[in-house]
């Protein structure tokens, strides 16, 4: 429900990033980021959070529509400490927004426009799915995540495609008809417990792979394998999932590097001092110690291994990814069926 704006919508499509008080600047870089390459644009910039008196515009910034809107009804999608419920908005905004926009484009807060205009995305969609999005970053792999192949199967979406939330492009009108909000929310109520991505999870869950599969480019998901073949595929929309943000401290190299960017735009742009956080900017308090691991061990050892993070320290795994994605890409050309990885390897050992 929208409690208040700023202003009406001026245009039917439109550009939606949502949060609070901890990813407001991200938003307004992502913003920023937009408007340079694409200074004409035939959509609105919005920023929707639930925090009464949270305003992302800026003096310096393009104009951003800004929306005070409730999460109520969305209580049922589990929440975890980088997680708050202000990310699960993106599950509602077509029926918020249903009277001023035929599509929408949602955006995480922590993606990154290298090259390309976001209008794009509205012409890539599907004029008939509720929800075009990309692949998640786990299917590019040959071998699904132990505790998301775990997950899915209790889940019952094992051997369908699996999109990413972190860019989604809705058909408003299609969405709302099939009432995929309460869709969505339901599936959460009913199977929150054994979530592993919140909001992700409960979307697909829901779905269970219909809906419209768009070219990787446009939400290249951070890993090292990923991030080794920037050069060769040339994405237009980084997204630096989990911890991989490089406005934190602890962020690894591969990361890392666009962290000038940030410190650029907050120096700049919103002339306040840049610094990384120690913890992802949308956890409200420090999350309680964990045990020691085995993973948290390797992960140790890469911060202090030179190979850690480069091609010579995950060569197999990029090579095969490499495989993956031209896979995936010709059968999104192509509009063949979408098979994931883990899929075709049924015979595969566990972890």
């Amino acid at each position: 429900m929208l409690i208040s704006q700023t202003g009406p919508a001026r245009h039917n499509r439109a550009v939606i990033l949502n949060g609070d008080e901890n990813v407001v600047d991200y938003a307004r870089f992502v913003f920023w980021q937009i408007a340079k390459n694409e200074p004409e644009r035939d959509y609105d910039l919005v920023f929707c959070t639930p925090v009464k008196g949270l305003d992302a515009r800026h003096p310096h910034l393009p104009e951003i529509r800004n929306c005070e809107v409730s999460t109520k009804g969305l209580e049922d999608i589990p929440t975890r400490p980088t997680i708050p419920l202000a990310c699960h908005i993106k599950v509602a905004l077509p029926e918020i927004f249903r009277a001023d926009y035929k599509q929408i484009v949602y955006l995480d807060t922590d993606v990154y426009l290298r090259h390309g205009k976001i209008s794009q995305l509205f012409d890539l969609a599907s004029p008939d799915k509720p929800v075009s999005a990309v692949l998640d970053g786990i299917q590019w792999r040959d071998r699904v995540y132990e505790a998301a192949r775990r997950s899915w199967t209790a889940l019952g979406i094992v051997d369908t495609k699996y999109f990413n939330a972190g860019m989604l492009v809705y058909n408003v009108e299609a969405y709302c008809k099939a009432d995929i909000k309460s869709g969505v929310v339901g599936f959460a109520a009913d199977n929150g417990h054994l979530f592993a991505f919140t909001d992700q999870d409960a979307s697909n869950g829901h779905l269970k792979g219909d809906w419209h599969p768009l070219p990787l480019e446009w939400n290249w998901q951070s890993s090292a394998s990923a991030f080794h073949l920037i050069r060769k595929y040339n994405p237009k929309l980084l997204h630096f999932v989990g911890t991989t943000k490089p406005y934190i401290s602890e962020a690894p190299r591969f990361s890392r590097r666009f962290r000038k960017s940030y410190a650029a735009f907050f120096n700049q742009i919103l002339q306040k001092p840049f610094a990384p956080i120690v913890q992802p900017s949308n956890t409200p308090g420090k999350a309680p110690k964990a045990r020691f691991t085995l993973q948290k061990l390797l992960v140790l050892i890469n911060k202090v291994n030179p190979f850690a993070y480069t091609f010579l320290g995950g060569m197999r795994e990029t090579i095969t990814m490499r495989r993956n994605i031209d896979e995936i890409s010709r059968a999104i050309r192509n509009g063949t069926k979408l098979w994931p990885p883990d899929a075709r390897k049924r015979q595969e050992p566990d972890d």
